[in-house]
């Protein structure tokens, strides 16, 4: 009986840490997105002045850029690897 409660407690182990490595690799892969090998260092954005940068979300291997002012409201798309504009959404209210 002695030892089918310690092969019971040993499985309940190592069922707690597979499930916190499992967590713990998807949160790694969530945080950190990997930039491809050549990278562009420097790219610039022919926006008007007075555009903001609302907010930044990375979507693989691209960049969705948020701006406000300078016109309409806009979502700019870049290619992470290339630097590339890869499109423009123009937001209306």
């Amino acid at each position: 009986m002695r030892g089918l409660l310690t092969l019971v407690v040993v499985m309940g182990v190592l069922i707690v840490a597979g499930v916190a490595v499992i967590g713990l690799t998807v949160a790694h892969r969530l945080t950190h997105i990997a930039v491809p090998a050549g990278a562009p260092s420097d790219t610039v954005l022919d926006e008007p002045a007075g555009t903001q940068v609302m907010g930044v979300m990375g979507m693989g291997d691209r960049l969705a850029i948020t701006l406000r002012g300078g016109g309409p409201d806009r979502v700019v798309i870049v290619g992470v690897g290339t630097g590339q504009h890869l499109g423009t959404i123009r937001l209306t209210h």
